[in-house]
């Protein structure tokens, strides 16, 4: 098909180019129109005082064990406030930035997961991870986990000599 010579005279040489701009416009406005909120932000939401609690966020009771993986990531087991044992969650040490003296705690109790002691529980650790296999595996846990003693200062470092 050959093209028809546009005309300077006829219309302006951008015209022929460009799509209409309506309906990019009106798809614009539709998106727009999606994404807006619900309601309108109240003068209440923006000052709740200084005692507000977000109920999306859990608060850390303490942190009950620790563990590093192979690739030197290092997720620790955190026992909530307000709930059950059964509840506890392993979590990413990153994501533990506001509970750092939770974890800070426990490392200095029973000491800080590394390469020859790989899985640290304290004893509430020790009773979510038998609640979590269950008495059939008893055997199997008593094998796999052995239970993290408090590292006393003077104690630890003679082990350690000897």
């Amino acid at each position: 098909m050959a093209r028809e010579p546009v005309s300077a005279h006829s219309e302006p040489r951008s015209a022929g180019r460009h799509p209409t701009p309506q309906k990019t416009i009106s798809k614009i406005a539709a998106l727009k129109q999606v994404s807006r909120p619900k309601r309108r932000p109240r003068a209440s939401d923006a000052h709740r005082g200084p005692h507000y609690r977000d109920p999306t966020l859990w608060e850390v009771d303490q942190v009950v064990g620790g563990i590093r993986s192979v690739r030197g990531v290092q997720w620790v087991l955190v026992h909530w406030t307000g709930y059950g044992i059964e509840d506890n969650t392993w979590e990413k040490l990153s994501v533990m930035k506001k509970a750092m003296d939770a974890v800070k705690t426990f490392w200095r109790i029973y000491g800080k997961p590394n390469i020859d002691r790989q899985k640290i529980l304290s004893p509430e650790g020790e009773l979510h991870e038998k609640l979590k296999y269950g008495p059939e595996d008893d055997y199997i846990y008593e094998y796999l986990v052995q239970p993290a003693e408090p590292v006393t200062s003077s104690s630890h470092y003679e082990t350690m000599a000897n």
